[in-house]
């Protein structure tokens, strides 16, 4: 991640922040981040909490005989690190960045106490956890009653990219609860049925309409 310095991008950043009239500029740093770059790998304490103000993205768990599954995406505004900053969870998990961004970083061992004992703030807080929580039960409840047509549909517009679909197809599956074989299937369909075109690097969405129909 690339340190931004300029002290007018990181008072603006604050301003639009849930840390605004909490922290002083001096207190935080801002960054621009690449896709494809670790913002918390698994392997690194967490020392600092995250805001993101721009991108996505997304929340890798590498399990004990080494494998790895994808569990979540997040999108600007979200915080990432919370429950590092609220004691709940001692070992990170991966967070990689799914697009370009920008994110401030607030270091936990100057800040925890303050950001904990703050009532504006952890209701903010309380609300970002309410949310994700019943998105994640939205998601669920979806998993077991949609047509999985309809599931993919929706994965493929959440991780578009300025019109094209990237994701790995083992990450996929493992996600959306469906075998490698049936999203390949899936993928094929799409592509006869004109929402889709391959290209040399996964797909072009060719028909956004027809996929919000699904």
């Amino acid at each position: 991640m690339k340190k931004i310095t300029n002290h007018t991008q990181i008072s603006k950043a604050l301003d639009i922040s849930p840390f605004q009239n909490l922290l002083e500029t001096k207190k935080l740093d801002l960054y621009a981040v690449q896709k494809g770059e670790f913002i918390v790998h698994h392997l690194v304490p967490l020392e600092n909490l995250y805001f993101l103000l721009s991108g996505k993205a997304k929340i890798k768990m590498t399990h004990e005989n080494g494998k790895v599954s994808l569990i979540d995406f997040i999108s600007a505004p979200s915080y990432i690190g919370e429950l590092t900053l609220l004691g709940v969870e001692d070992s990170p998990k991966d967070v990689i960045a799914h697009t370009n961004g920008v994110l401030l970083a607030v270091p936990l061992k100057e800040n925890q106490t303050r950001l904990l004992e703050n009532p504006s703030f952890m209701h903010d807080l309380a609300v970002f956890l309410g949310k994700k929580a019943l998105h994640r039960t939205e998601t669920l409840t979806e998993s077991l009653n949609l047509p999985f047509s309809t599931r993919l549909a929706r994965f493929i517009l959440m991780t578009e990219e300025e019109g094209f679909y990237f994701e790995k197809h083992t990450e996929v599956a493992e996600y959306l609860h469906v075998s490698y074989r049936h999203l390949l299937f899936v993928l094929h369909e799409f592509t006869k049925e004109g929402l889709l075109e391959k290209a040399s690097r996964g797909y072009k969405i060719k028909n956004y309409t027809a996929l919000l129909k699904k």
